[in-house]
């Protein structure tokens, strides 16, 4: 059923910007003056995350400053992230993923799994 769980995601803009155009100060300090809520470092990238209303006038900013993101879009993130850590159950969850991704049917997938490094490492390994 479309919307069946949407009570448990918020949505929110997310944009990604690569490490090597920009500092994070300045990265920070230009994103919150566009209306930014938020900026988590990622080992190559930044992750700015908006209100989705807000998306488009920090896209904007940075294109302004000729940062070039490596993508700006709409997401729903989990209000209440399910912490994973089991490797079994984990290999299923992504399995499961997969599976929804691959279907034409299916435009979108969101999951409020959250499966730490150590184990997506382990599961990564196995299949690869």
């Amino acid at each position: 059923v479309m919307g069946a769980v949407k009570h448990l995601f918020h949505r929110k803009g997310k944009i990604l910007v690569a490490k090597d155009q920009i500092s994070e100060d300045d990265l920070l300090a230009l994103v919150l003056d566009a209306g930014a809520e938020d900026m988590i470092v990622h080992p190559d990238n930044y992750e700015i995350l908006t209100d989705p209303h807000h998306l488009e006038a920090v896209h904007k900013a940075l294109e302004a400053k000729d940062i070039k993101p490596e993508s700006a879009e709409a997401a729903f993130f989990p209000l209440t992230p399910l912490s994973i850590t089991d490797e079994k159950t984990a290999r299923n969850v992504l399995a499961l993923i997969d599976a929804l991704e691959d279907s034409d049917d299916v435009q979108n997938v969101y999951s409020s799994c959250d499966i730490p490094d150590e184990i997506l490492e382990k599961v990564q390994a196995t299949t690869a």
